[in-house]
């Protein structure tokens, strides 16, 4: 056995995160204005494009794209990685193994509506060179109810879950539908 190491590193591990996020807004305008046409309508958002984003060719009367500004949206990703080290005795020898971890993980989210959101999530794990668990999700306030959907498309943890939930407190325990399946029910 060795003597007089007073410290052996065993665990290192680190991260970073970098968020995206917006109003939703297009050239300024916040929903308080028309988006442009000729109906002058505020709920009339649109964009009109008048050359192919690829080619660059002119297009007559120009493709119609219908927008919403107030649509809040956000990206999130991060990077972790951790170092594993363990020691062992082989041969009256002392070996040790580093074992490491490295993933990258990307989180979005879309607020359609005030009360209505879409979420998602996945990544890639470098040392496995796979993909990490996809979650797509959906929330909807009725201002009664909440319906809630979850769906993990693929993998160990495959699975979804449809939730029907009273908001008020009273009725919580008496008003709620549940169906799901994953891997655990099969």
């Amino acid at each position: 056995m060795e003597t007089g190491v007073p410290l052996r590193l065993t665990n290192v591990s680190g991260s970073l995160s970098y968020s995206l996020s917006g109003k939703g807004t297009v050239k300024g305008n916040d929903g308080s204005k028309s988006g442009g046409g000729d109906s002058g309508n505020a709920a009339d958002y649109y964009r009109r494009i008048y050359y192919h984003p690829i080619t660059g060719e002119y297009i007559p009367g120009g493709w119609l794209y219908y927008t919403n500004p107030n649509v809040p949206w956000s990206v999130n990703f991060n990077y972790n990685f951790s170092m594993n080290r363990t020691y062992e005795f082989i041969n009256d020898q002392l070996r040790k193994k580093d074992n490491y971890t490295q993933t990258l993980g990307v989180q979005g989210n879309i607020q359609l509506t005030p009360k209505m959101s879409v979420q998602a999530q996945s990544g890639w794990d470098f040392t496995a060179m796979k993909m990490t668990t996809t979650q797509f999700s959906f929330r909807y306030d009725l201002h009664c109810f909440n319906i809630s959907v979850s769906w993990v498309p693929s993998g160990m943890y495959q699975s979804y879950s449809f939730l029907i939930s009273a908001n008020a407190a009273a009725l919580a325990d008496l008003l709620r539908f549940k169906k799901s399946t994953s891997y655990w029910d099969k």
